[in-house]
């Protein structure tokens, strides 16, 4: 993300938005969320989707006749708005005129770590939330992740049966659930997961489990057939248990990005104080939950 300088008139006021500059290009790197979430720019303040599963299985098309027509199957409407964000200090003018300048670049790093902190705390809402049932994006009541999504004739599920524990033998267990996805008509489109999503606690063991050659937790040294692919480290999610996995293909939680993360100035003439503050907006949701599983762990 960018930052404009415009708005800083004289020196001292440049050198605050300077400083500015250079801690977001610091903080702005270090936002795993984009490892998981698919993040556009946009000119529109409300985004809606109607998405469509995938059509019924090919019929056969008979010598000489008109070929079959299907229609795609609506999964429901979904939108996301976006919303305004913004955090400021003021610096009076004692400070200024006693070159209390230290303390201004240090209230200029907290302004860009709080929204730095509200990115990172919004993006990963998503999958905090993921298991809640007053989590809903297109079925009512249904979470995110959940063995209740519906379909023709059924349900479909994208979550582990039982609540486990991050171990060799359930993330295989998730791969499994992938492989056997089956879309809204029913038809098999299985899912195969290449990301691991964990929280600061599961990283040892998520590095364990997709970074070593040899089968881990063992000691009869088999090859480890689930090594690769990879694993992201968000220290945003709230739970100590709980841990995804996600087919890297699948764009479905989505944000966009309407103002980047942009410094601003006045002047209080009431006070003679220097008002410095920043603003974007932004949105953020689920715009399907299929390519994302999970359990809630132990």
């Amino acid at each position: 993300m960018t930052m404009l300088l415009s708005a800083f008139p004289n020196q001292y006021n440049l050198n605050v938005a300077e400083r500015m500059v250079e801690r977001w290009g610091t903080r702005g790197a270090q936002l795993p969320y984009l490892q998981y979430v698919s993040v556009q720019s946009t000119n529109t303040l409300v985004h809606t989707s109607d998405k469509v599963s995938t059509f019924g299985a090919m019929g056969e098309w008979p010598d000489g006749t008109a070929i079959p027509i299907d229609t795609a199957l609506a999964m429901g409407l979904y939108t996301q708005t976006l919303k305004r964000y913004g955090e400021g200090f003021k610096v009076g003018p004692m400070l200024v005129r006693y070159g209390s300048m230290q303390t201004v670049m240090d209230w200029a790093d907290s302004l860009i770590d709080s929204a730095w902190v509200t990115l990172r705390a919004a993006f990963a809402s998503l999958l905090n939330n993921g298991f809640s049932a007053s989590y809903a994006y297109r079925e009512a009541g249904v979470a995110l992740i959940s063995a209740s999504h519906t379909t023709a004739g059924g349900t479909r599920s994208n979550i582990l049966a039982a609540a486990s524990a991050l171990t060799f033998s359930s993330w295989d267990a998730l791969r499994q659930v992938a492989a056997s996805h089956v879309d809204y008509r029913g038809k098999l489109t299985p899912l195969r997961i290449d990301q691991m999503i964990v929280p600061a606690e599961l990283e040892v063991v998520g590095m364990q489990i997709k970074g070593s050659p040899m089968e881990p937790f063992t000691s009869d040294h088999q090859i480890n057939p689930l090594a690769g692919g990879g694993i992201t480290m968000d220290e945003f999610l709230t739970s100590a248990t709980a841990w995804f996995g996600r087919d890297s293909t699948r764009k479905n939680l989505t944000g966009f990005v309407g103002l980047e993360y942009t410094p601003g100035y006045y002047r209080e003439q009431s006070s003679e104080s220097d008002v410095f503050y920043g603003k974007m907006d932004f949105s953020y949701g689920a715009d399907d939950w299929v390519g994302l599983l999970g359990s809630a762990g132990v």
